[in-house]
């Protein structure tokens, strides 16, 4: 789904804010049996000004009505948001927020009272709201094509009939990085965003502010860095001379300390300084300080917990996934929201996308054990290199039998090769289906090695040893494939074979040194002869329907795949391929059986 327009820089936003927090804080977040989740919550500032806030949330299930916020603070404000999602048709969300501070020790806090709408689709997203409070009327659209982001806001004031701000927006995604520019204050001031994963544990963001007016700016750059399960760092240095630094310590399952400091490096020696400490009891500590899950923490890393105390309570998988499922059946619209084929389809592609990951294990695990028996060849070849030194320094004279031709094995040859080839062209006369069928349904080119099934293909490009996400340019289109190195060699950049589905098509990077395309095929009724037209075809005729593909193929199927990956793979690089190196393992065992004969004039193919 595309973003709205207020969150096109959230993410970076998110990095710079989470977890400073300079008070003294203690939050205790519940959930009853029921679904209703409770949340006591209490800091003291630095000037010993106490808060309290206990707030709910839950789901009224007959209505679909989802209660986000119920709140009551000790400063006399009461806080309700609200949120209808798939209101008439799927994607359009109702939402509120009703905010009374009436009761409130301060005489001048206002009341908040605000109704608005969210529609949001795969290449665009629309959302408007009306504020009673303000009495303003906002709008906003954002549209998306390729890997770019484009929208615009506009408010009016019903009371005095007038435009009071409008806005826009520009913002591009990457593979690991998202950029955007946006205007403010009736285009009075820029706002720019940068948000970067260098890797799984580490991000950073940059924002930067300017009045086009006064001239004034503002620069913030922060990061976040996860050194393990248990630990996360993070710091942000601000234009103005701050400096912030936190630390967020699980000290158990449920419990999280985050300590906090904030520095003036301008005023070093003053009292500006400030410092926050934060316990956090519940489900919270897996979660940001706005109650959105860590962006910098993996799926795994975030729930294992969770969902290893329930697995251990099914005690099989079939079990856990009943209870994944009746979960989704009784708390979520997953099953009454959308058509059977597109609630069958979403489960696949999940399942098909960590079918995909499974597969970089198995991948390594064979690429090591082609890199043991390379290193166990190279040494046997330097063993017997020092031999043969050797026995020259001692001025062995060189033994006189020589290859030259032996007739007897030529015969012999000669008449089973003839029988090979009558054996062929009998099997071509009678008909192509006689002929092995294509490995994995697919087929084998000089730049990459695919497989298929009825509804998807899976193709493999070899890339340099420690190639780098950023590295890859990847564009998969309806009906059209790039697939290269930025900066560098284009593999392939084609028509397809056929139409393909794009939102369910994706890519992925294995152990730094394959790129991996699952192309999900429109026609999920027809056998691919190719990938890109023009290339190689396969017969479709001789296709096996089961097995197709390569995580499902028997044993043997699958080292054969595997087998022209890593030949491939050889041959870009310049090495001999794997028959190379079974005849070479031969020859030199027999070159070491018979010393006394002269191999240096010999010729051998």
């Amino acid at each position: 789904m595309v973003a709205l327009y207020k969150d096109i820089a959230k993410t970076a936003e998110n990095v710079l804010r989470d977890d400073y927090d300079f008070s003294r804080k203690l939050k205790i977040k519940t959930k009853a049996s029921n679904g209703v989740s409770f949340t006591t919550e209490g800091d003291m500032a630095s000037n010993k000004a106490i808060l309290a806030k206990l707030s709910g949330s839950f789901t009224h299930q007959s209505s679909g009505v989802i209660f986000k916020k119920l709140q009551v603070t000790t400063h006399g404000r009461l806080v309700t948001e609200a949120e209808m999602p798939n209101v008439f048709t799927k994607g359009l969300k109702l939402t509120t927020k009703v905010e009374d501070g009436s009761l409130a020790k301060n005489a001048n806090a206002k009341r908040v009272g605000v109704f608005g709408w969210e529609y949001q689709q795969s290449n665009y997203s629309v959302n408007g709201s009306i504020d009673l409070g303000a009495s303003t009327v906002h709008k906003a659209a954002v549209y998306s094509f390729d890997n770019v982001l484009v929208g615009a806001q506009a408010a009016f004031n019903y009371n005095k009939s007038a435009v009071v701000d409008h806005n826009v927006a520009l913002s591009y995604r990457g593979n690991d990085f998202t950029a955007s520019l946006q205007t403010k204050k009736k285009f009075n001031a820029l706002s720019g965003s940068f948000h970067h994963h260098l890797s799984h544990d580490t991000v950073y963001s940059a924002l930067f502010n300017y009045d086009l007016k006064s001239g004034q700016n503002t620069l913030s750059v922060g990061g976040r860095y996860n050194a393990d399960k248990l630990t996360t760092y993070a710091g942000k240095v601000e234009s103005d001379g701050h400096v912030s630094l936190a630390l967020v310590q699980k000290i158990r399952p449920f419990l999280s300390l985050t300590t906090s400091a904030h520095v003036d490096v301008k005023n070093f020696d003053g009292d500006a300084h400030k410092f926050g400490i934060g316990l956090t009891l519940g489900r919270y500590t897996d979660q940001l300080s706005d109650g959105q899950p860590d962006p910098t923490m993996s799926e795994t890393d975030r729930y294992d917990s969770m969902l290893l105390t329930i697995a251990q309570s099914q005690r099989g998988i079939e079990p856990l996934l009943d209870t994944v499922f009746s979960f989704l059946r009784r708390k979520t619209d997953f099953f009454t929201g959308a058509e059977p084929k597109v609630i069958e389809d979403t489960i696949l592609k999940s399942v098909r996308k960590q079918s995909a990951l499974a597969e970089k294990d198995q991948f390594h695990k064979k690429q090591q054990e082609a890199e043991k028996r390379k290193k166990e060849e190279a040494r046997k070849k330097a063993e017997l290199e020092k031999k043969q030194k050797k026995e020259e320094a001692a001025n062995i004279p060189p033994p006189s039998p020589r290859f030259e031709e032996i007739t007897d094995d030529d015969d012999e040859s000669k008449p089973k090769e003839t029988a090979t080839e009558t054996v062929t062209e009998k099997a071509e006369g009678e008909g192509e289906d006689n002929g092995p069928p294509p490995v994995g349904n697919g087929g084998q080119t000089d730049k990459y090695v695919w497989t298929q099934t009825l509804q998807e293909a899976q193709v493999n490009f070899s890339v340099p040893d420690g190639t780098k996400s950023r590295q890859v340019d990847v564009d998969i289109r309806a009906g059209k494939l790039k697939v290269g190195l930025r900066g560098g060699e284009t593999f392939v950049d084609g028509p397809l074979y056929n139409k393909v589905k794009v939102d369910d098509s994706f890519w992925t990077l294995e152990d730094g040194n394959r790129v991996c395309i699952y192309l999900q095929k429109d026609n999920q009724m027809e056998w691919w002869k190719t990938i890109i037209q023009g290339d190689v075809e396969i017969d479709t005729q001789k296709v096996q329907p089961e097995n197709s593909k390569l995580d499902d193929l028997d044993r043997d199927t699958r080292q054969t795949v595997e087998k022209m990956m890593f030949d491939q793979r050889q041959k870009a690089m310049g090495l001999p391929t794997s028959d190379d190196m079974q005849k070479q393992e031969i020859m030199q065992k027999f070159m070491a059986q018979h010393p006394e004969m002269d191999f240096s004039k010999a010729k051998i193919n």
